[in-house]
């Protein structure tokens, strides 16, 4: 593989490809889906393309005057070279005809860059890379729909309905709040507020252990507990055996043993929930949902997602690309996302604590992207075990209050109808 080759290669297409959106600007709307900036090896022609993305998205028109301006700006000690490559490209540009085929040579140049890179490296993660770098590219390659007839969606769908026929439905297994809700639809997004220590992990790591025994393939992204930490709540969810003793116990008692290697053992069994533990971005969360094919994915939570360099400094904005760049993932891979998110303080100050959609932090883009939008809240600060869940948005379905009830203790939530253990208990550290 001549690397110098595929860099000129790459440089030349990307030349044409911003002739070409000099020359119109209405062509970047063909390859806007499939081509990023960072897959240009010229940084000052990536800069540009990014430059003319941000503009299209902010209705604003630029020209080769602008251009040389705002990319300069970026490269403020090599401002001359920013005007000389631009104003080369923009008299070396004739049509924009072909803009869609220069964008192919830029992404085929940009994926045998990173198998030159992956290959040299080597190692015992070479076949690893090679995949990382397939689903990299995978994501920018033919991602537009078909257009369809409305008759066609018809006969897709028509037969779904009004039938016996079994059909699969993704529950949260919490009768009463499946009642309204219905199911999970592919490409939804949900999301699920509260404020630390309610215990917004402990009811994803119940949601994502139902689903995954009901025969789903979940990716559960765990942004703020280790491997051990989710370990030692799926045991105590499963085991029945309180949290805190797994933590502190040294020695068995009873037949802790027994229900401690049981509940060790049924675990080990599903092979259908996948943890994924550690910082992450919206790129790394569609290229492992890519890899492994998940029919549902829970994140935990939205706020830790680290955000592109975009829109670094502003939070609002940062929160908004997240939010969307998670939408984006559903309706691609045509998948429920959950994802839940940390409310705003404002709401300790308010006599009411039942939460509302105004307490999102960070973001009103988190309200427009979800399909359902749930907060958990505690009802009685006298009492650790109640908990309020309120249905504030469904786009499919009903608003809704429920009452339920937390055994802290064991990582577990208990609807209106189910039954509740008698010796409940309030686990003795906070769990956010």
């Amino acid at each position: 593989m001549n690397l110098d080759k595929i860099r000129a290669d790459s440089i030349e297409a990307e030349k044409q490809v911003i002739g070409s959106l000099l020359l119109n600007a209405d062509c970047i709307d063909s390859i806007s889906d499939t081509l990023s900036p960072d897959m240009f090896y010229n940084s000052i022609l990536g800069a540009t393309y990014e430059i003319c993305l941000q503009s299209r998205d902010d209705g604003l028109k630029y020209d080769l005057p602008s251009l040389c301006m705002d990319v300069g700006n970026k490269f403020a000690d090599s401002k001359e070279s920013v005007n000389e490559l631009l104003c080369e490209v923009a008299r070396s540009a004739l049509t924009s005809v072909a803009v869609e085929k220069h964008a192919d040579t830029i992404k085929r140049c940009y994926a045998n860059r990173l198998i030159y890179v992956a290959t040299e490296s080597g190692g015992d993660d070479l076949i690893d890379s090679l995949r990382d770098i397939n689903d990299r590219i995978s994501m920018f390659m033919n991602t537009s729909k078909d257009c369809k007839e409305v008759s066609q969606i018809v006969e897709e769908n028509v037969d779904k309905y009004f039938c016996d026929k079994e059909v699969s439905l993704i529950k949260t297994g919490i009768d009463c709040i499946d009642e309204p809700l219905v199911a999970f639809e592919p490409g939804d997004t949900i999301i699920i507020g509260a404020r630390p220590a309610v215990g917004k992990s402990a009811f994803a790591m119940q949601l994502v252990k139902f689903m995954s025994e009901a025969g789903w393939k979940v990716g559960y992204f765990n942004l703020e507990m280790t491997e051990k930490q989710v370990f030692e709540r799926l045991i105590a969810s499963e085991s029945g055996i309180g949290l805190t003793r797994i933590r502190k116990a040294l020695r068995f008692m009873n037949d802790e043993e027994e229900r401690y290697k049981k509940a060790a053992e049924h675990l080990k069994a599903n092979r259908n929930m996948h943890i994924i533990t550690g910082s992450t971005t919206v790129e790394r969360i569609r290229t492992i949902t890519a890899r492994e094919k998940f029919d549902i994915v829970v994140v935990d939570y939205l706020q830790l997602i680290r955000p592109s360099n975009r829109y670094r400094g502003s939070r609002n904005y940062e929160v908004g690309e997240i939010s969307h760049g998670l939408k984006a993932i559903g309706v691609d891979f045509q998948i429920p996302i959950i994802t839940l998110a940390q409310l705003s303080r404002e709401i300790e100050k308010r006599m009411d604590k039942k939460p509302t959609m105004a307490d999102l932090r960070d973001s009103g883009e988190i309200e427009q992207d979800a399909s359902v939008i749930g907060f958990l809240w505690n009802t009685d600060e006298s009492d650790p075990t109640k908990r309020g869940f309120t249905i504030q948005k469904n786009r499919n379905g009903v608003l809704q209050d429920f009452d339920l009830t937390f055994d802290g203790d064991r990582m577990k939530f208990y609807g209106e109808n189910d039954l509740i253990p008698a010796d409940i208990k309030e686990l003795e550290i906070p769990f956010v």
